[in-house]
Parts: C-alpha cells; structure tokens; sequence
C-alpha cells in the first residue's frame, strides 16, 4: 500500500481499505462503506487514479442523487493535484437522464413532452383526484391525498410498473394505501399526462428506462458512451435507475458502485436493496464483479460501533460485516434516559432540556445537537416544550405549527375570548375562521371557506354562531355540512360560557369536535391515523397548560416571530427526520420515541418491513460524533441491564413492557458497550464479553488491551479473549446518568 500512496500523492492519508477500493483497474467494482468510513474520500481518491491512467474526464459519468453532496464532490474533484480534474464533473442522474431524453426526442426515439415544474405537477395531482368533473380548473381536492398520490406514483415509476397496461385500479391499491380514490387517481393521472404530453420528476427516468426496455435499438445508442460509471448511495437505486445504468454501460463501461446495505432506508421510494446484494453480479457476473469495504468509521468511537453492530447484525437481509471505530477516533458516549416510574414516560422533553441545558454550559452551541424522530408528529411533546419556553428550533419539515388541526385548536382557543378574538383584526380573524370551518373537516370547497370566513370576521363573536345556523341549502351547503356547521356553533358557544377555564376548554375542544371521524374518512393508512390523532389529542391537552388563550396565542406568535429574526436563529435546536439526516452528522445526537409502534413504526395488525425499520434506526444511532442519547420508556430489565436506577415498585414488568420498550433498545448489548468502555479508554474495570472480543481482533488493538491486561499476548483468539475474561474483577457500581 505505501508503494501505492508514493505513486498516487493524492492518496496520502488514505487507510488500507480506502486506498484499495480507490485504485480498482479491472471491470466492475462494489464498495460496501460503513456509515463516516470516507466514502467521498474514496470515490475522488478512485477519480484521481483514473485521470492518472489518463482517462479523459468526458469519458467518466458520475451520478448521485443529492445536489448537495454532487456540490461536494466536485468541489474537492476540482482541488485534485491533476490535470483535467476540475473537468471531471459528478450530476445527478435526474438532470443526466433530462438531457438523454431531449437528444432522444430530438433523434425520433420518443415523442417530445413538457417537463412540469413542482406547482405544476401538484396542479396535475389534484387534477387527477378530481376526475372529469374537476373540468371547471378548480380542483377542490383533500391535500393529504395529494401527497399520498404523488407518494403512490414515486413508487410506481420506481419500480417500473406500466401503467398503460393496468386495466383495474385494484391492482394499484397496493401503492395506494389501500384508497380506492388514489388508486383510480393513479390511472387517470397517467391517461391525462399521455394525452397531453407530459412529463414530471419522477417521469425523468421511467421514460427513459421504459425506452431502453422496449427497444434495444435505443439502447445500444446510449450505451458504450462512458468508459467509466461511477453511481454514488448505490443502495438506495430502485428498478427504473438499475435499467438506465445497466443500458448506459453498454458493452465497453466499467461500473463502480459505493454504498451501504445497512443504510437502505428508502424503500417507501423504490429502492431495491437487492442491486447492493448480489443483483449486480447476478447481471453482469460474479467474475466481474470486485468487492470492497470500508468498514473503519472516522466518525464516532468504539461505544457507538459497538452499539451499532449489536443492533444491526439482527438483520438478515445483509452482508456479514463489522463495522469498527478507527483507532485515531475521539470516543463517543451512548447514554440512555428512561423515566423512574411508568407515569414519566411522556415528560421526556423535560429530561432532553436538562441535556441541553447542561450542553449549553458546557460552552457548546445548541445547533452542534440534533433530535431524530422516525416521524415529525414525535416531535410534537417536544416542539409544544420548547414553544411554551420561547426556545428557538428549526424543524425541517412541517411542525405543528404548520398542521390544519393545530392552527384549528388555536383558532377555537382564541375564539373563547371576545376581546382577544376582536383585537386580532379583520385579516387575523378571517384566517382563524378559516382554520374552523376546515379542520375537522366538513368538506367545504375553499372558495366557500373563504367566502364564509369573510362574511363571519366582520361580526362580533357572540353574533357568529348564529350566523351558522341561520345558513341553508340555498347558501350551496349541503344537508351534512349544515349539521356540521351548526355543531361548530354549538362548540364557540360552549367555548364562550362564563367560568370556562383552560382545561374545560381543552376539553370541549377534543370532546365536542369529531376528529377521529374527521382523520379516518381523509386518511386510509391506521398508522398514520393514529399519528395524526395523537397529535391532535396532545394539542387539545396542551391548550389546559396555559393561563388564558391569551397566553397561548402569545407563546404561539413568538414561535411564528422567531423565524423571521435571524438573530434569534443563529443557534437554534434542529429537529428533524432520520431520513433526512442521512449523509449529516452532529456532535450531540438525541433519538426520543423509542417505543414499539414508534420506533420501529407499526401497527400490530399491519405488516411491516422490520428490517428497513432496523437499518433506520442504525442510520439514527450512527449520525452522532460525541454523544447519542436514547430516550427509552420506563422498563425495569432494561433499566437494569443498562444500569439505571428506577422506582421497582412503581416500573413496569418484562411482561408489561414487551409491547412498549423498543426492540431496538433490547437488542442492543450494553455489557458490550460498557466492555468497551474499560478494553478501549481504561474507564471502569468492566469484563470482556464475546461480541467485544470479535470486535477486538478485527480492530487490531491488542497493543492496547495489552496495556490493560499485561497477561494477554499477541497470539490469542477471540474465543481465548474470553477466557481471559474470567479473570477480570467485577463491574464496579455504576454512575448513574440523570434521569426525570
């Protein structure tokens, strides 16, 4: 290898396994990188050594799927000690296939369409939710079937499915969640975007992989054009990006794949796990096809590799691999936060504060932290926490303040009050108004919302729930929304009555309104009903913690204020997905939620892809460069495996918690992470256990267990590594992390 590093200056610094996969000369290669291994390091180490065996940057196609790491790339391509690097340029491969379709219509191969852009295409959505009826131009159509669509459609171009040859929408409820209105929402929408010419993001390249499928003619033309492939998060490529590969190869490409089996987490978006096992070499054979790995991480110590392992090797749908924890790696802490009896499970955000709170003390800044929920309605208890203390957050996506059901609670708070009511201006009111008549849901068209919610903020309060029973049919209100409306009049005046403090007004706001009607009818998917309905629960029990609407309403403009002062956001907490933060790392991880049904995500009765839901949380616990915190509910087995104290008396039961406590909790090794503890940075006196001990060879760190157990010699295995455990005292009394 240093021959190698001599020959190649630009791979100075590389490990073993780096600079392996780096200089691949012969056809095909897959590298299999653990999560902070250098993957990018890597891939522009293996461009280097292209152009240094003079390759021509044109006759080398790089593709990725995310512009900011494509940014990345090139940025340090183009710092390469080389002639012609800064020309070797990485794209995505949506932007690679829009160009191979342009020169396709232009040679004749495929009739020309009109790519739309994002309004464009959800426009086009709801068009196809509406049906031919929808032929006035307004399309009056529930939004979160709109997602769900366009969700269904992903799917469906991902995996290749040919929709003109789909004579029955039952065939596509599968990519419906069970909706039948989706499902036919599916077919219309592909009849009108063959009528009309069409094309949309996804469309980049179905079309192109359908093209190349029917006709080898077209892709013989395409393909042979690059000498060398490169394809980055290759795990994640579904059925139609395999298709467009495999044909641009042609006959001359040589292909060189990097990724990760254990972070496959897109499969609700096609991607095909298989490509990364063994599809590659089943289609281009076995014989030319090399494999690497880079299984040092350079991110995170050997606590959280070990945790990691422990957690992940339950798969079975993966390589047998270990990942290991460079040498040079500063150490990384797991910790665990579990409340001290079962009532304390929901007051989780309080614990998390302290951590930031004693993180911020520390001299740390509070945007080093991250939380990673599995779904943003998770994040719900703690956006509410931080919200009622004027704490900054940025969430990346839609938090609560942005849902229909929120903004409605608010709104009905608010309207408990007439002074309050009347001081938020005619605009303010329309807008609240608005929120009522929408959310729960009666079906009323939005011009109808907007014309009614007009009409009603010019009044006083006390003179609006008269006004909705006095509407009738002839106002183009339907027999069902009339009775709807006038529940709502019913549910202002119980609002308004004199003495209705703040936990009687929660109380007629979750009671007196039909939300579980409401969330079944607009949502198919249970689990995503019962998300959505527990947000709404918590919300309406948030109402009773405030003194006065008043109070609320000033706790929830402070939130709506704080996003439009950059002053106040240079340090905010980021909340955001698991998916999202792939790719991302940060120095305090914080992972709440972990409780069956939540993390991993299910419902009892519905199947579920435990394994994707594993390698999600193994992308969780592996985004973290100093400490990950888990937050766990109360369980009193687990609690003493991990050596945390709790209240006996008052915990739950291994019978009690087996359909609570997250399996991703219980099948990780603490003993493991402990061993780990003491056998890698001398803390503690903890004994060997197997697992460790496999870990320990495959590190190579005898020097240092050497230094902590001067009878080991060089020449013993794993299994003599237990044995030696043996002779270890036992484990001293643990210091107990804080608990709530």
């Amino acid at each position: 290898m240093s021959d190698l590093r001599q020959d190649h200056p630009w791979l100075d610094g590389f490990s073993d396994e780096q600079v392996k996969a780096a200089t691949h000369a012969i056809r095909h290669g897959l590298v299999s990188a653990a999560p902070g291994s250098g993957k990018t390091k890597m891939v522009i180490g293996y461009c280097g050594y292209l152009l240094s065996k003079k390759v021509k940057p044109d006759e080398v196609l790089g593709l990725a799927f995310n512009v900011d790491a494509i940014k990345e790339v090139n940025s340090r391509l183009a710092s390469l000690p080389l002639p012609n690097a800064g020309k070797l340029k990485f794209r995505t491969i949506h932007s690679f296939c829009r160009e191979v379709l342009q020169v396709a219509e232009e040679e004749g191969l495929l009739p020309p369409r009109q790519l739309l852009g994002e309004p464009e295409a959800a426009a086009l959505a709801r068009r196809a939710l509406a049906g031919p009826s929808g032929n006035s131009g307004v399309y009056d159509v529930d939004e979160l079937k709109v997602g769900l669509l366009r969700q269904g459609l992903t799917m469906v171009k991902a995996g290749l499915v040919r929709l003109e040859q789909v004579d029955n929408h039952e065939d596509l409820l599968a990519y419906a969640e069970d909706d039948e209105e989706v499902a036919k929402a599916i077919l219309e929408h592909e009849r009108i975007r063959h009528e009309e010419g069409l094309r949309t993001f996804d469309d980049l390249i179905f079309d192109l992989a359908c093209l190349f499928r029917d006709s080898p003619e077209a892709a013989k033309w395409a393909g042979n054009e690059f000498e060398h492939i490169i394809v980055d998060e290759y795990q994640d490529v579904d059925d139609a990006q395999q298709e467009v590969i495999i044909a641009l190869l042609g006959t001359r490409g040589n292909l060189m794949v990097v990724g990760d089996e254990d972070q496959c987490i897109y499969g609700w978006r096609g991607a095909n796990l298989s490509y990364m096992m063994s599809g590659l070499e089943e289609r281009l054979g076995k014989e030319n096809v090399t494999r690497y790995q880079l299984s040092e991480t350079f991110r995170y110590g050997h606590e959280v590799a070990v945790a990691a392992n422990s957690l992940i090797r339950n798969n079975e749908d993966r390589p047998q691999k270990l990942c290991i924890s460079n040498t040079g790696t500063p150490r990384t802490s797991v910790q665990m936060r579990m409340a001290s009896t079962k009532t304390g499970d929901r007051y989780w955000p309080h614990a998390i504060m302290q951590d930031l709170k004693e993180w911020k003390e520390s001299g740390r800044k509070m945007r080093e932290a991250a939380v990673l929920v599995r779904t943003y309605e998770l994040a719900a208890p703690l956006e509410m926490h931080l919200i009622r203390e004027g704490v900054p957050y940025l969430i990346e996506g839609r938090g609560i303040v942005g849902m229909p059901e929120v903004k409605a609670i608010n709104a009905y708070a608010v309207m408990s009050d007439a002074e309050l009511f009347r001081d938020c201006g005619v605009e303010g009111r329309q807008e609240m108004l608005a929120s009522v008549l929408s959310s729960p849901s009666i079906f009323l068209t939005r011009p109808l919302i907007k014309k009614l919610s007009g009409s009603l903020a010019k009044l006083q309060l006390d003179e609006i729930p008269k006004k909705l029973r006095s509407l009738t049919e002839n106002d183009g209100i339907k027999p069902g929304q009339l009775s709807g409306l006038r529940r709502r009049a019913d549910v202002l005046e119980n609002l308004t009555s004199a003495g209705t403090d703040m936990p009687e007004l929660a109380s007629i706001i979750w009671k007196q309104l039909d939300w579980r009607s409401d969330v079944q009818r607009r949502i198919a998917n249970p689990l995503k009903q019962a998300d959505r309905l527990n947000v709404i629960n918590l919300m309406s029990r948030e109402v009773s913690r405030y003194e006065s609407a008043g109070a609320m309403l000033d706790a929830f403009s402070e939130r709506m204020d704080q996003q439009d002062q950059p002053e106040v956001m240079r340090d905010p907490l980021l909340i955001t997905s698991v998916h999202k933060s792939k790719g991302l790392e940060f120095p305090l991880v914080i992972v709440p939620g972990m409780i069956e049904g939540q993390f991993p995500h299910f419902m009892p009765d519905r199947p579920v892809d435990m394994e994707s839901e594993r390698r999600l949380a193994y992308v969780a616990y592996t985004r973290v460069k100093e400490k990950l915190i888990l937050v766990a509910p109360n369980d009193l087995e687990l609690a003493n495996r991990w050596k945390i104290p709790v209240n006996p008396k008052e915990s739950r039961t291994p019978e009690e918690a087996a359909n609570i406590t997250s399996r991703f909790l219980t099948e990780m090794d603490p003993a493991a992470i402990r061993a780990a503890r003491t056998w890698f940075y001398g803390d503690g006196n903890h004994p060997m256990v197997e697992s460790l001990a496999d870990y320990v060879v495959k590190v190579g760190a005898k020097d240092t267990i050497v230094q902590a157990m001067p009878a080991l010699t060089a020449g013993l295995t794993a299994a003599e590594l237990v044995d030696l455990a043996a002779e270890a005292e036992p484990e001293p009394a643990p210091e107990y992390e804080f608990q709530f």
